[in-house]
């Protein structure tokens, strides 16, 4: 009886904490402290079942302890699986929260740096747009001082323009004068070489004095400053080169007073044979003449000149010569015929007189007169900015290679010796030569 009780009561208890037990399952589920009793429970009333000798009771006890253990393990195992599980996802969620925080931080971080590139842009495009607009009003001021000055300008260069205008109709008024002028002097000058033809040809008609001879003459201004005289002196042919001082019309006029003075001077045999006296009438002919004081200065022109009288019948030449020189080529060989060297004129070194020569001569000479003009003809290479000047042993040299060839051959080859030689240059003097052969057929 007192073990049936003792069973009921154990019984009853077992229900009790098992209720208990429940009822903690509702609200949270049991502590491993809980479990643990009870399993120790059960082991120890199997014990005291089996020592009782109650051996079934024992064996139900230790079963439940059995049982109550694996509950409790199961238990155990899936507490801690929740607690892992739980622990996971509080992880999981604070990582979450980390990456949403995260997030949230480079979001705002992101959108911090976007509102500062937004300001620095909104800043710049303020100071561009001020600079701009700077610089617009300063563009518009510079533009309307500039307007200000084109227009002032414009008035002045329209002020300008009319004087312009006016000047160049005066100008214009006047260069058509000039030309008129112009063409009146240059008709006069063309008509006073007709002139200077018609006296020379005149005074040196000297295909009709000598057989065989040649003039090559050229003016540089239309007249020219030398000339040259061909004439008959009794029985003495004459032949005279004469280079006055300047050339265009001042050597012109004074042309025509030498060749005057000359026929005048050269009137019969006698004065042919002394050609030194009708130099020094010459000079004081000059002198005379040009003595007058024009203003507060003295005329100082004359002329330089040869004179050659020919007696073919004697083979003799009676010359004399102002500042010249004659030239004999004999035999490719050159002689130089030099008398005074001083002009017909007014000359700071001037002698009394002029001296008479006497040369002796052979059939086939040449005897050439020739001015200066030659020898300062400037030509050369083109690439000579001004050129250089021929000089007399050029000319001479010329004259050795030709003196056997005719006399009309002699002179187209000295023409295109000289044309060549200036090489399109402009002449720098006037030119005269003289050419005579001599020969028995007087």
């Amino acid at each position: 009886m007192r073990r049936i009780l003792y069973i009921l009561t154990l019984v009853a208890a077992l229900m009790v904490f098992r209720c208990d037990v429940f009822a903690s399952d509702t609200t949270a589920a049991s502590s491993p402290n809980q479990n643990d009793s009870l399993t120790q429970f059960y082991l120890q009333q199997s014990a005291a079942y089996e020592k009782q000798g109650n051996y079934r009771m024992a064996d139900s006890m230790y079963n439940e302890y059995i049982i109550n253990q694996e509950q409790m393990f199961t238990e155990a195992s899936m507490q801690e699986l929740t607690i892992r599980k739980k622990r996971q996802a509080d992880l999981e969620q604070d990582a979450f929260q980390e990456q949403e925080k995260a997030k949230m931080k480079m979001m705002h971080e992101m959108a911090l740096k976007r509102i500062r590139i937004i300001m620095i842009a909104v800043v710049i495009g303020l100071i561009l747009t001020a600079i701009l607009a700077v610089f617009i009003i300063h563009h518009i001021r510079i533009k309307r001082k500039s307007n200000k000055q084109l227009a002032k300008a414009n008035l002045e260069l329209a002020d300008q323009r009319e004087k312009i205008k006016v000047q160049c109709d005066m100008i214009t008024e006047s260069k058509d004068e000039l030309e008129n002028i112009n063409n009146q002097m240059i008709n006069s000058i063309h008509y006073a070489e007709k002139i200077q033809h018609a006296v020379m040809a005149s005074a040196g008609n000297y295909g009709s004095v000598f057989r065989d001879c040649f003039v090559y003459y050229r003016a540089k201004n239309i007249v020219s400053g030398d000339f040259y005289v061909a004439t008959r002196c009794g029985s003495l042919k004459v032949f005279v080169v004469a280079d006055c001082t300047g050339h265009g019309i001042p050597g012109g006029f004074l042309s025509m007073l030498g060749i005057s003075a000359v026929k005048e001077a050269l009137n019969d045999e006698e004065a042919a044979q002394n050609p030194g006296m009708v130099l020094d009438k010459l000079k004081a002919f000059v002198k005379s003449t040009f003595n007058a004081h024009v203003g507060t200065s003295a005329m100082e022109d004359g002329m330089d000149m040869t004179i050659c009288c020919f007696d073919f019948r004697n083979l003799t030449l009676y010359y004399a010569t102002a500042n010249q020189t004659a030239l004999v080529v004999r035999d490719g060989k050159p002689i130089k015929l030099k008398g005074d060297p001083m002009p017909v004129g007014k000359y700071y070194l001037e002698s009394d007189n002029f001296s008479s020569h006497t040369f002796t001569l052979q059939t086939n000479d040449m005897v050439y007169l020739y001015t200066d003009g030659f020898q300062d003809q400037l030509g050369g290479d083109k690439a000579l900015p001004v050129g250089r000047k021929l000089y007399s042993q050029n000319l001479v040299d010329f004259l050795c290679q030709n003196y056997s060839l005719p006399v009309e051959e002699q002179e187209n080859n000295l023409d295109t010796f000289i044309t060549e030689w200036r090489n399109g240059r402009d002449l720098t003097d006037d030119m005269t030569l003289a050419a005579v052969r001599v020969d028995n057929a007087f």
